[in-house]
């Protein structure tokens, strides 16, 4: 009992810890990009008005105010229910209710489910009907709130209802090396997900309506034949039914791969400067950044199952957290709450080389015609100031949450590569 409460304290205090951490990261970004002298500098570097400065640091100010109470009521509500037994109670719940293990495992996630969805929904209708609308970007109706909502329901039920129950089953059939065929089962389900999804998936949310012919279909598609990209289709995608903010991205695996448009960016970019984007967006396929992160999420994945098995009997994990013993969803709860928390040191060396692509696919994209720099730098630019992106980040706050290098960065770059 001493060392379940120890590991209770020391999971706490290391919550609170990485709480503490990103909002002192959170606070010296703001400070950063409130500050004059880099306001200035960055007006300058960029040729931005002064106006559209400010729509993006008032942007910026209502999501860092909106982060921080959703995070510490967050974080307040989830210690609270461990530390008070929720888990434990909720085990009690499914063992009154079931027999089998595995419907007693569906039944624990369930309820989990269903709390955390209770929790998160007003946050985000919030984030949707107060922060995003105020400042220009939510499209969206409450009814086509509600639809969408009712929609992920379903399908992340469906989703994470069949990888539970494939690999519940197997945690308590499959004996000692349970965990490869659970790394093997879940990688196949990941696969045919992935594959399903531009066909099936994707267009439960969105409409999809192929590019009409034209000067810009003619381009995306030489540039695909120029690169040997097997595109499946170019497809403009109804963005704009929920948000004005605009990407460009393309998706799948195999031969079922699609170029996807936001309807955003055909009314915020020209032609060219859309072709640029998708030049970059394809030299993340040509350059084989796509395989190697798949590669990797395999080598993580088998990792992650093996650890987990190798903390299957610590019973003083799972008394820690209210569970009466070693269970399978306990197993799996217990090992998620701790993985989150080392997850956010393995999230910045992530981020770190997902930077080192994004610079790659850059100079790729710059390659790939006399003009495609300045339309790529250009429509960087005008992507930022659409979407009220802070073009001015603290360098310890982009080491650790961005996935993207800094528009200054970028454009610094990308002006390098032209001149040589």
């Amino acid at each position: 009992m001493e060392n379940s409460r120890l590991i209770l304290i020391i999971f706490v205090c290391t919550k609170i810890l990485i709480y503490l951490i990103e909002r002192f990261l959170g606070h010296i970004n703001r400070k950063y990009y409130l500050n004059q002298d880099n306001q200035e500098k960055a007006l300058k570097t960029l040729s931005i008005p002064r106006s559209e400065l400010d729509k993006s640091l008032s942007y910026a100010k209502d999501k860092y105010i909106f982060s921080y109470y959703s995070n510490i009521v967050g974080l307040t509500l989830l210690l609270a229910f461990i530390i008070l037994g929720g888990l434990g109670y909720c085990e009690s719940l499914v063992e009154s209710w079931f027999d089998s293990l595995l419907f007693q495992g569906l039944g624990f996630f369930a309820i989990i489910g269903i709390l955390s969805f209770i929790i998160e929904l007003p946050f985000s209708y919030y984030e949707t009907f107060v922060v995003e609308q105020k400042h220009g970007f939510n499209t969206q109706t409450p009814k086509g709130f509600w639809i969408d909502t009712i929609k992920g329901l379903v399908v992340s039920t469906i989703l994470m209802g069949l990888i539970l129950v494939v690999v519940l089953s197997i945690m308590d059939r499959a004996g000692t090396y349970w965990w490869i065929w659970g790394f093997i089962a879940v990688t196949m389900i990941s696969l045919i997900t992935t594959w399903l999804y531009p066909v099936l998936l994707a267009p439960i949310f969105n409409k999809f309506t192929p590019l009409d012919d034209g000067s810009l279909k003619t381009s995306i598609l030489e540039l695909a034949s120029k690169i040997n990209f097997p595109t499946d289709g170019i497809f403009v995608m109804d963005a704009s039914k929920r948000s004005t903010h605009g990407n460009a991205y393309f998706t799948g695996i195999f031969k079922k791969k699609r170029i996807v448009l936001f309807d955003t960016i055909l009314k915020d970019l020209t032609d060219d400067q859309i072709v640029a984007v998708l030049g970059h967006e394809l030299g993340h396929f040509k350059l084989h950044h796509v395989r190697k992160n798949l590669i990797k999420s395999f080598i993580i994945s088998f990792i992650t199952f093996y650890l987990i098995s190798l903390t299957v009997n610590f019973r003083d994990f799972y008394l820690a957290f209210g569970f009466s013993g070693t269970s399978s969803y306990a197993t799996l709860t217990v090992f998620g709450l701790w993985f989150s928390m080392v997850n956010f040191l393995l999230v910045p060396v992530a981020n770190w080389f997902s930077r080192r692509d994004e610079f790659k696919a850059d100079s790729f994209a710059c390659e790939c015609g006399p003009d495609f720099s300045s339309n790529l730098s250009q429509a960087l630019l005008k992507l930022t100031t659409t979407n009220k992106s802070v073009p001015i980040v603290h360098p310890w706050y982009s080491f650790v949450y961005f996935s993207h290098p800094q528009l200054i960065e970028r454009l610094s770059k990308i002006k390098e590569h032209s001149s040589k």
